[in-house]
């Protein structure tokens, strides 16, 4: 009786492993912007709006959101399409603010 749990254990553990490595697989892939765009076009319209471009985002975030937002709308529609989203816009993480000392220098 022992082993027959033990065996069952080890199958659904086995089963229930497998899945989650599955799953560990797909967060580890990079989605396309095609597939971000979709996933932020809540109701699939084909645009995204700035509260779905938003989504939950508080504070500095929501407002460094909004910023993005209106830098790629460029037809300033209130809307992104594909090429807008996928368009360089806006401030990308790894920029840095210029340094001070060095715009001094330059205009010395």
């Amino acid at each position: 009786m022992k082993s027959w749990m033990i065996y069952s254990m080890v199958f659904v553990l086995a089963i229930g492993g497998g899945s989650l490595l599955a799953e560990d697989a797909k967060k580890g892939e990079k989605k396309t912007p095609e597939e971000v765009f979709k996933h932020q076009d809540k109701d699939s319209n084909g645009k995204i709006s700035l509260d779905e471009f938003v989504g939950k985002k508080k504070d500095e975030k929501k407002t460094k959101a909004e910023a993005a937002f209106k830098a790629k709308d460029k037809d300033n529609d209130g809307s992104l399409s594909l090429d807008e989203f996928k368009a360089k816009g806006g401030k990308k993480k790894g920029d840095k603010k210029p340094d001070a000392k060095k715009s001094k220098k330059k205009a010395q």
